[in-house]
């Protein structure tokens, strides 16, 4: 529990920096719609204030929904038994984040002037696997993931509810993305390509929970990152 806490922590202190330093970026699109703009210091206070109450909850209540479910943890105490993915699947699993970002850099060619509007590669990285890693993973795993899992249980006791619950995670995960897609290019190709690429990542993400643990989505979330700043140095 500690380390989750303590990540989260830094995740939250990293998305902060990095929203500090695509100020000028986001600014630009709240005025394009017309609205007054915060200042970057009531902007970050609003960020740190949002992300701390959901992460907050997120331990609070989802450590609860996370041990009534079926899902595995060592930090949480969560199934004691080892677990691991065979070779085959372990591959299946990383080939996924591969053709994910094949098709996101390579097929759908993303414009350069929206390249240049990213953070630098090693800023995403860093962001990403603090971030991506612990936050995220709490909040989908733990309050989403889990939650629903437990009510779908009490709903239908007689139906696996994980890959219902996984899906309504996978929406709900790449809804909250669509932000950052406004913020690069507000367009349907952006919001499609965002919605579909984070979808993806996370029914295989809840897969690889539901078949180890908690820790081995984490790592397979900080994967995802790792592969990302690999792919977007061979692009800018």
């Amino acid at each position: 529990m500690k380390r989750l806490i303590i990540g989260c922590a830094l995740g939250i202190i990293a998305v902060l920096w990095l929203s500090s330093e695509m100020f000028p970026a986001i600014r630009h699109v709240i005025e394009q719609q017309g609205q007054v703009p915060p200042s970057r210091l009531a902007f970050l206070l609003l960020q740190a204030g949002q992300l701390t109450v959901l992460t907050g909850a997120s331990l609070l209540f989802g450590v609860r929904f996370y041990r009534r479910s079926t899902l595995r943890s060592k930090w949480l105490g969560c199934g004691s038994r080892t677990h691991s993915l065979p070779v085959g699947h372990t591959v299946c699993a990383l080939l996924v984040v591969v053709v994910l970002l094949l098709v996101d850099y390579a097929m759908l060619r993303i414009p350069q002037q929206i390249i240049d509007r990213l953070p630098e590669p090693e800023q995403l990285l860093v962001v990403g696997a603090l971030y991506g890693g612990f936050v995220e993973e709490v909040v989908t795993k733990l309050l989403l993931l889990a939650g629903v899992m437990v009510l779908m249980k009490r709903l239908m006791p007689a139906r696996d509810p994980f890959w219902p619950a996984a899906g309504i995670t996978a929406v709900v995960f790449a809804a909250l993305h669509i932000g950052l897609a406004l913020v690069l290019a507000p367009t349907i190709a952006m919001i499609g390509r965002t919605l579909i690429l984070n979808a993806v990542f996370m029914l295989a993400s809840c897969w690889v929970v539901r078949a180890v643990n908690l820790e081995a989505g984490i790592a397979y979330h900080v994967y995802f990152h790792v592969a990302n700043y690999a792919a977007m140095k061979m692009v800018t």
